[in-house]
């Protein structure tokens, strides 16, 4: 008797929540409560319900035709009604449905879940990955989905764009999963041969991981566009001792002139032997900097003039004497001569801390003579009682070649302030 009263009760509340004298009365939201009302009752282990399957369509119809324009929330509560009554008992919850009617009805409620479930079941796995870009609340999972399961190349290719724009980079991991038995990474970047941008940015990734996969043409063409797209990246990719066997130098050297990368040009030429080129690159990009010298552009001029400093040095144990002394000079004498052009104290003390510091590496790699010299002949330090300047950097020149100073080291250099107390 208890059961007869249960299955009345439940066809006099269909009778009443599925009327269409009474649709108006109940929306999809309250229809949904509905479905997982039924659902939970098919679901135990001692039901004896009936419920006919026009009902069960009835409710799809209702569930998928949302005519209150209900918000993302009841339109989640709604698609997992639809998901109860399906999973309420496992292949038999399928039977309460027309599956044609199903997808057609889901597709149109933007009802991915359901979907999803329903591609599984019949086998259609290529399908599955619209159930995550068409929903706008799992676009971003496609990735965990695809880590976990397996798509067709052509699938890949297909849906290319759409996961590009989501994220490049997880995108990138995916094709080197499925490109271990195939070439679909090359595939993927001819495809995109018009995205340069987005080549770059999956070739970065690949080589990055140091991917067997990558070939000479891919770290050329990456070194290519990195020119292109991050020209600041590249002196540190050049110099890094992982990256060494990965580029042709004179390849690298055509990519670097043409894009006017002048340091990493200058690296690519000393890591050739080619130092003297590689100084004379250096000289003739300082040299114009030097004619125009003012506090907004000392600061920088200085660095510029430390890297020639820097090459210098590293370059006095590999060339001979006379090409050595030539580079130390040629920068001295270019390094001197803005000094008599500045009108401006300030600047002008300035960068004669810049021109100590140049002599002060050079000294023990040129001849003393010639470094006095240079310095007594420019108008900037023998005019306007500037003599206590050149007395300091004979100073300097007398404290280098005292006994035992070794001549093989850079002089320790003290700042002109306390230099100025002390004499």
């Amino acid at each position: 008797m208890g059961q007869c009263q249960k299955q009345r009760l439940v066809d006099i509340l269909l009778h009443v929540m599925l009327s269409e004298s009474e649709l108006s009365r109940f929306s999809g939201h309250q229809v949904g409560y509905l479905a997982s009302f039924l659902a939970r009752q098919l679901a135990r282990p001692d039901n004896t319900v009936l419920v006919s399957r026009d009902v069960f369509i009835r409710v799809l119809a209702i569930l998928t035709r949302d005519p209150e324009g209900g918000t993302g929330g009841q339109r989640e509560e709604r698609q997992q009604a639809v998901l109860d009554i399906i999973q309420a008992d496992s292949e038999a919850g399928w039977t309460h449905f027309d599956l044609s009617d199903l997808e057609e009805k889901c597709l149109a409620a933007g009802f991915y879940r359901v979907l999803e479930k329903l591609y599984e079941k019949s086998g259609r796995q290529d399908e599955i990955i619209d159930c995550y870009l068409l929903d706008p609340q799992r676009k971003t999972r496609v990735f965990s989905w695809l880590a976990r399961s397996r798509v067709s190349k052509q699938t890949l290719l297909g849906k290319m764009s759409a996961l590009i724009e989501i994220d490049v980079i997880k995108f990138t991991d995916v094709i080197l999963k499925y490109s271990d038995e195939s070439s679909l990474l090359c595939d993927v970047l001819e495809a995109l041969t018009d995205d340069k941008k987005t080549i770059y940015n999956i070739l970065h990734h690949v080589i990055v991981l140091s991917h067997p996969l990558v070939s000479h043409d891919m770290h050329s063409r990456h070194l290519q566009l990195m020119c292109e797209f991050e020209p600041d990246q590249v002196l540190g990719h050049l110099s890094s001792a992982d990256t060494h066997d990965t580029y042709d130098v004179s390849e690298a050297l055509q990519l670097c002139s043409g894009y006017g990368l002048l340091e990493a040009k200058v690296y690519l030429l000393e890591r050739e032997g080619k130092v003297s080129e590689a100084f004379q690159l250096l000289m003739s990009s300082l040299k114009p900097k030097l004619q125009f010298i003012d506090s907004d552009n000392i600061e920088a001029l200085n660095q510029n003039v430390t890297r020639v400093i820097e090459l210098c040095q590293r370059a006095s144990a590999k060339v001979s004497s006379r090409e050595r002394e030539d580079m130390w000079c040629s920068l001295l004498q270019a390094s001197v001569m803005p000094l008599s052009q500045l009108r401006d104290a300030d600047l002008q003390a300035s960068w004669r801390l810049t021109l100590r510091t140049v002599v002060s590496s050079m000294l023990g790699n040129v001849d003393n003579a010639r470094v006095v010299s240079i310095i007594v002949s420019e108008p900037g330090y023998t005019k306007s009682g500037n003599y206590c300047e050149v007395k300091e950097v004979i100073g300097d020149i007398l404290d280098w070649t005292q006994p035992g100073t070794r001549r093989d080291s850079r002089p320790p250099t003290r700042p002109l302030r306390e230099r100025r107390n002390t004499s």
